[in-house]
């Protein structure tokens, strides 16, 4: 769904930030998309970074990231699958910071509260990659995730599964088209000279011919 979004917005420059129980900035904002979708491929749960769901400081992340773009719009769309339980930084002064930079903030709360299983992968003692789930308790904070969105003039999203998650994107998609002003301009060239030369030069040549070889004598 994110890698179909991001297909769609050709002209837009667009980074991306991971967060778990801390953040890092994956790519910078971009127009190589390519790249973009290729670092979206190659996203994965691992245990060198820090467990947990540190919204405040992915929110703080972003914020630095879009804060000196000069476009039109400055949006981030957030998705979260918890509540915020880790980070140094609380995401209601994170939340401040952003509404201060005029960002506006779609926010998205993946998956289903209760028990779930969190796929992580590891290597065994070969180096070989072992796939394993660990067992978490997920809760997404809809009132926190609703406050970012509506104090930001964005929008709050429920996404339970991939289909619906995919709507999310689309409507976002589809919410954020704005009129692009393009300046056209018309670069005329002057071919008349030549034209007007060999126009002169033949009436000369006729008026010679007419005075000379064509002269009519009485």
């Amino acid at each position: 769904m994110l890698k179909a979004f991001v297909k769609k917005r050709a002209t837009d420059r667009i980074g991306l930030v991971i967060f778990s129980g801390e953040s890092y900035t994956r790519v910078p904002l971009t127009l190589d998309h390519k790249i973009l979708l290729d670092s979206i491929d190659a996203i994965k749960i691992s245990r060198a970074i820090k467990m947990g769901t540190a919204i405040g400081v992915a929110l703080a992340n972003g914020t630095a990231r879009l804060k000196d773009s000069t476009a039109r719009s400055r949006v981030m769309v957030f998705q979260t699958d918890g509540e915020n339980n880790s980070g140094t930084i609380d995401p209601e002064t994170a939340l401040e910071i952003a509404k201060g930079y005029g960002l506006r903030i779609y926010t998205i709360g993946a998956g289903r509260d209760g028990d779930a299983q969190l796929p992580i992968e590891t290597q065994d003692a070969f180096g070989r990659k072992v796939k394993r789930y660990q067992p978490i308790h997920s809760k997404v904070n809809d009132e926190l995730l609703g406050k970012m969105a509506s104090d930001t003039g964005g929008k709050y999203y429920r996404a339970t599964d991939n289909e619906s998650l995919q709507k999310v994107f689309s409507d976002i998609d589809r919410l954020e088209r704005s009129k692009i002003d393009v300046n056209q301009y018309t670069k005329y060239a002057e071919l008349y000279q030549p034209y007007m030369q060999w126009s002169i030069l033949l009436l000369a040549l006729g008026w010679i011919l007419q005075m000379t070889v064509f002269r009519r004598t009485n």
